[in-house]
């Protein structure tokens, strides 16, 4: 036998409420406290001995009247007389403490039973033993907490069964009890289920070859933990993500499922943690503990493979140099002049029609919803312009062999009103060289063509539309004044517009515009003089602000701008001899910082979440807005032109919440021969930007009031 370490508590007045047992009782007379006990000092404490050797009229306790059976019978503690005999006490004893724990020591009741009607004389403490895992034993006591109330802490060193025994062998009492000592945590495994199957078809493919079998970067995967120890909390279990970058997340809740004495599913998100790559693996582990609060080892769930591939659909033959656009409900709109087609995609990359015949080499242009009737598809050519319902397009509605012209703009998309017509109508733009006129189409008018009739007029800007005016290049045939002028869109007469104020003059050139609600962004190539960017106030035409990239030389390139918040002006320098370079440059200030090379000249693409999108010959590329630093890349077979970012959607078109963004990229360089779409962090289109891609927005309005936010993410 080992004696114990430490078994029972020693109470005083002092040490009231111990954790070894319960508090002594309190009172304010002897009848507070019941049989065989008294009041003293506030405390119920046993009485003295009753009766005594005497024995008259109010003797000793049990008095000694003639007739007593019990008179001069003197029985032991544990009992009393009772009609002269010697009778038990108490009833019974009874131990108490947990039955599992993990803690090092475990608090012991032991409470005694007095049989009705018979008087308490408890003894000051009770044997107290123990067997421990190992066979081994152990003796102490248990003292009096209470009346028939005795408490010991019970020392649990190690893992498995200890039994203690409480016992009063004066009264042949004793009680027993197990605890189960358990201070390891639960054995996990970890299922995974499979990818799901993705579509293959001779134009349309949802799977990445060089990440066969992956999950999608937007894609949920359920979990399943399980355990042989059914004692599990549910409420522990916690699954993580881990890429190879770095990044992790955590995910707990979940949901039972059937697969064992403890089985749990918890949906884990792979858009969570960070992915600063177009492919990666993350590592799948989780943990959990018992109900005793053990805690498990980490389960290793394996490192499933993760792509931002989405889907790629094979353009007709001939296809390059494709610049996509969007309606508001993400379905994709491409033409091409080679292949005379012009194609809708839905987001799931769904073929929804195809027009063949159609020799329009310029980006589409997506109206909006009309009185009920579906968006028009804006298309335009060299020699004419025509626009298609973006439902049911086979006959033309609008601009059909109108004016036949030697080159034409990509369109821009405003609403006029006219002096004889005064509904507000969606109208589409254009500028044309021979004859040098703005020609526009208002839908649904009697005369639905006013134009803009000019000496000059030069196809080698695009027209923009900012404060209700068309700013488009006019000049005289003599090329000496030669103007940015605004066009009037609202106080046209029946079939003509008219020229507005401020004229913004320069020499002859070639410029790419963008707007904000105060400047007028312009990258300008003039002969012998190289390229810069201008901001011109649009209230009185001045010039605000000039600078040139470093190293500009004359033959150098300079795309459209874009604009983020701050007015900061994304755009690609293009050096005669050297590769394009993408490049950064705030409002008012000299200081150019350029990046990368080999950058597509369709420009930048600004996405929420402060990061910017650019194709180049080694594949798309992601950067920050800040310093332009590097992201991730994209694999060569990803390239983009331009850029196109939208909500994630599914095949009706409606927004899904929560989910990541969509990128959609035509072929660049040219040879490309194929449209992707993958999945990107940015959930659509920087709110803060006010011109983020080339055209402004998906729809390719060029329109600084068209509205960016059906391209924004709930």
């Amino acid at each position: 036998m080992r004696a114990l370490s430490s078994i029972g508590c020693a109470f005083t007045l002092a040490a009231l409420g111990s954790a070894c047992g319960p508090s002594l009782k309190k009172c304010t007379a002897s009848s507070d406290c019941g049989v065989g006990y008294q009041c003293s000092l506030s405390i119920c404490v046993p009485s003295a001995d009753a009766g005594g050797s005497g024995g008259g009229a109010g003797g000793g306790g049990v008095g000694g009247g003639a007739g007593d059976p019990c008179v001069g019978i003197s029985c032991p503690g544990s009992t009393q007389c009772a009609g002269g005999g010697c009778v038990a006490r108490y009833l019974g004893l009874t131990l108490t403490g947990p039955s599992r724990t993990a803690a090092p020591s475990a608090g012991l009741i032991a409470a005694l039973t007095v049989v009705p009607g018979r008087t308490a004389a408890d003894p000051e403490s009770l044997s107290l033993s123990s067997v421990a895992p190992d066979g081994g034993t152990a003796v102490g006591v248990m003292l009096r907490v209470d009346a028939g109330l005795y408490g010991a802490t019970a020392q649990l060193p190690a893992e498995g069964t200890h039994v203690w025994t409480a016992s009063f062998a004066d009264a042949g009492l004793s009680a027993s009890l197990q605890i189960g000592v358990d201070r390891t945590g639960p054995s996990l495994s970890i299922f995974l289920p499979s990818a799901p199957v993705r579509a293959q078809t001779a134009s349309l493919t949802e799977i990445d070859a060089l990440a066969i079998g992956a999950w999608r970067r937007d894609e949920r995967m359920k979990v399943r933990v399980v355990s042989d120890a059914p004692d599990v909390s549910a409420a522990s279990v916690v699954v993580r993500l881990e890429g190879t970058d770095g990044g992790a997340s955590s995910f707990d809740g979940g949901a039972r499922c059937d697969g064992g004495p403890f089985c749990w599913e918890v949906e884990v998100d792979f858009a969570a943690p960070p992915m600063n790559a177009y492919r990666t693996r993350f590592a799948v582990s989780a943990t959990a503990a018992d109900a005793l609060g053990n805690l498990s080892a980490i389960a290793d769930g394996g490192q499933p493979q993760v792509t931002r591939w989405k889907w790629s659909r094979a353009l007709p033959s001939g296809f390059a140099e494709v610049i996509p656009a969007l309606d508001e409900a993400g379905n994709v709109y491409v033409s091409h002049f080679t292949a005379q087609v012009v194609e809708s995609y839905d987001p799931t990359g769904a073929l929804r029609w195809s027009l063949t015949g159609q020799a329009y080499p310029l980006a589409p242009m997506l109206g909006t919803a009309q009185g009920g009737s579906p968006a028009m598809v804006w298309l335009a050519g060299a020699s004419d312009r025509t626009a298609f319902s973006s439902v049911s397009p086979s006959v033309p509605i609008g601009w059909v062999n109108t004016v036949t012209s030697s080159a034409s703009t990509l369109p821009a998309l405003g609403v006029t009103a006219t002096a004889n017509d005064p509904i507000a109508r969606e109208t589409a733009f254009v500028a044309l060289t021979s004859p040098y006129q703005l020609l526009g189409h208002r839908l649904g008018a009697v005369v639905p063509q006013p134009t803009y009739v000019g000496e000059r007029a030069f196809t080698e800007i695009w027209p923009v539309i900012a404060r209700g005016k068309v700013w488009t290049l006019t000049g005289n045939s003599a090329g000496t004044a030669i103007a940015i002028t605004p066009v009037s869109m609202r106080d046209a007469g029946a079939d003509e517009l008219s020229p507005g104020m401020p004229e913004l003059g320069h020499a002859g050139g070639r410029a790419r515009l963008a707007a904000t609600a105060q400047y007028l962004f312009r990258s300008w190539v003039g002969a012998g003089q190289g390229p810069d960017l201008t901001a011109f106030d649009l209230s009185d035409g001045g010039v605000q602000w000039e600078s040139k990239p470093p190293d500009a030389g004359d033959g150098d390139g300079l795309s459209t701008p874009v604009v983020g918040a701050g007015d900061v002006v994304f755009v690609v320098h293009s050096p005669a001899s050297a590769p394009s370079l993408l490049c950064r440059v705030a409002l008012g200030s000299q200081a150019w910082l350029c990046r990368s090379q080999d950058v597509s000249p369709g420009g930048a693409a600004l996405g929420q979440g402060g990061l910017l999108y650019i194709g180049a010959t080694g594949g798309l590329e992601v950067r920050r807005q800040s310093d332009l630093a590097l992201q991730w890349t994209a694999p060569a077979n990803q390239p983009a032109l331009t850029a196109l970012l939208d909500c994630s959607r599914d095949a009706a078109g409606n927004k899904l919440a929560g989910r990541p963004g969509v990128l959609y990229g035509g072929p660049f360089p040219a040879g490309a021969t194929r449209l992707h779409a993958m999945i990107v962090d940015s959930r659509g289109l920087d709110p803060t930007a006010p011109w983020p891609l080339f055209r402004h927005d998906p729809r390719n309005t060029a329109n600084l009031d068209s509205a960016l936010a059906p391209f924004s993410c709930p």
